[in-house]
């Protein structure tokens, strides 16, 4: 069984294949419609890819005890 975090970053990087995808397709066939969705539904991907992967690092750091929470650092 997977665990939240990893179901995180394989999701972040689906997401950002995703977004990759439609960005060549822009490249590749560069009328109106597929510049416009590259452009505003691929970046909206890519941002939402980014935020899950910073989210899932920062969750498998607080879990290694890397980063600490700031109420248990001033006790």
């Amino acid at each position: 069984m997977t665990s939240k975090i990893e179901r995180r970053v394989r999701l972040s990087c689906f997401l950002a294949l995703l977004s990759l995808a439609l960005m060549i397709w822009s490249q590749l066939q560069p009328t109106p419609i597929p510049v416009i969705v590259a452009m505003s539904v691929g970046q909206g991907i890519g941002t939402l890819s980014l935020i899950l992967y910073l989210v899932a690092i920062t969750r498998d750091l607080k879990q290694a005890r890397v980063l600490e929470d700031d109420k248990k650092s001033e006790t």
